[in-house]
């Protein structure tokens, strides 16, 4: 009996060793992936993933383009669209100066993979921050440039929830479901938790039989609160281990505003060719929207955002090379059992990267895709 014991103990302290081993082979195995493994993946999970690719304006590639899949933080460009359409018409200044402390109270500390305080780290080093102060255009700059949840809650109140929504009617976004505060919605759980007394697996199935339109107003509420909580008890006090959950998030991923990959890639391409809206508003939109391509690469112009959650990949961009051709792209993955993204998180880029530089790869997506 002794000696079964001694068996049992040995077991018990090699385990932590054998799972560590494990991790990192596995590890070194995803290394090893590349944009080829993501295609394969694309190829055999056509219910997890979308494309629609627009090539010098001709439709290069339409893989699952009218699935509806969640955004995430790629909804934020809906947002940008009506800042720079209110800036236009004078109905916000860009040059206004907003308090820091009015974007803290839409900060969930530990949520968002450090984007907010990357940002405001990012505008403290280049002088950007007066007494306490950033400008408008800065604010909405961070939400698409450093995706600052914080900065998207601030500009919803901001601009008006209801006038963003009217604008997907103006863009003609006609299968694109109306926005709502995603990063109150992380909050849901403990909200009603603490409002209704429930536990966690009760808030869960209450938030799994939510319709839509429940959900989407129930965020609207939390968001309403934090704008009025200025010394932010109420974030500070939902703000614990439930919202990091899995299974919540997983939930709260499934609950996101969802649209297509062919309305995204469209989009981009209207932004591009400044189809609608004034010189002005399309000038402040592409300002926010444009990022500098990486050293060395092909392209000399670039406008692109990305959105993630625990099961979320999302990205819309359009770009030109130094040749002139252009490309207008939306990649869309939703995959709720977890298994694949975190690799595919690591090569999304150089998938993209590649695709929308690379005749060749590009070549062999559009054959490995096409399913007509």
């Amino acid at each position: 009996m002794m000696n079964v014991w001694i068996i049992v103990v040995v077991l018990l302290l090699l385990i932590p060793t054998i799972f560590g081993i494990l991790a990192k082979i596995i590890k070194l195995m995803e290394d090893k992936k590349n944009e080829q493994d993501v295609l394969k993946f694309i190829k055999n999970n056509p219910e997890k993933a979308s494309i629609f690719a627009i090539y010098n304006d001709y439709p290069l590639l339409e893989y699952q383009a009218d699935k509806k899949m969640p955004l995430a933080s790629t909804l934020k460009i809906i947002i940008a669209i009506e800042f720079a359409r209110q800036a236009d018409i004078k109905a916000i200044d860009i040059k206004e100066l907003v308090p820091l402390n009015e974007l803290d109270k839409y900060f969930i500390k530990n949520s968002d993979g450090g984007a907010h305080l990357n940002w405001v780290e990012s505008l403290r080093n280049n002088n950007q921050i007066n007494q306490g102060q950033v400008s408008l255009f800065q604010v909405a700059k961070g939400m698409i440039e450093f995706s600052s949840n914080a900065n998207m809650e601030f500009l919803i109140n901001k601009l008006g929830l209801e006038k963003i929504n009217q604008v997907l009617k103006i863009l003609t976004l006609e299968r694109h479901d109306p926005l709502f505060p995603i990063s109150s919605a992380n909050l849901i759980c403990t909200y009603i938790q603490l409002k209704n007394g429930m536990t966690f697996k009760e808030a869960l199935k209450e938030i799994k039989g939510m319709t839509y339109e429940k959900y989407a107003n129930k965020a609207i509420e939390i968001n309403q609160i934090l704008k009025d909580d200025k010394e932010m008890a109420l974030i500070n006090q939902l703000n614990t281990k439930d919202i990091y959950n899995n299974r919540f998030q997983v939930i709260a991923s499934q609950k996101q505003p969802t649209s297509t990959t062919k309305e995204y890639a469209n989009l981009m391409q209207a932004i591009r060719k400044r189809k609608f809206l004034t010189s002005n508003a399309q000038d402040i939109l592409q300002e926010i929207m444009n990022i500098i391509p990486n050293e060395g690469s092909s392209l000399i112009d670039l406008g692109l955002k990305g959105g993630s959650s625990i099961s979320i990949l999302t990205t819309a961009f359009y770009s030109k090379d130094e040749d002139g051709n252009t490309m207008d792209m939306a990649i869309f993955i939703h995959d709720p059992s977890r298994m694949d993204l975190l690799w595919i998180q690591n090569k999304f880029n150089l998938f993209i990267g590649k695709f929308a530089t690379d005749k060749r790869f590009r070549e062999e997506v559009v054959r490995t895709l096409d399913v007509e």
